[in-house]
């Protein structure tokens, strides 16, 4: 079972395989360095990669995005132990 599996189940997405293999490789490697840390996702679309590093253990993950339907459609992500550690912010990155 992959870690974005959960996608299947929103409207948004279809499949998840893309999302699992990205995250095998960019989120897994890392996370002896992720656990316990505070991120910045610039341009977080909707959260997905916030999710993962907070699922990763960071202790506070802060998402930016411009488009506020991308930052409300966090909310539809599984509640989870560490959801609570992504702020998703609407604003723009260079204001």
């Amino acid at each position: 079972m992959g870690f974005f599996d959960f996608v299947t189940e929103m409207e948004a997405y279809s499949r998840p395989y893309r999302l699992n293999l990205r995250h095998e490789h960019l989120v897994l490697p890392y996370a002896q360095d992720i656990k316990g840390a505070r991120v910045y996702d610039a341009g977080a679309h909707d959260g997905r990669w916030s999710y993962a590093f907070a699922g990763a253990g960071a202790k506070e993950v802060v998402g930016v995005e411009a488009r506020p339907e991308l930052v409300a459609r966090y909310a539809d992500f599984p509640e989870a132990p560490f959801k609570g550690n992504v702020v998703m912010q609407e604003a723009d990155l260079f204001d």
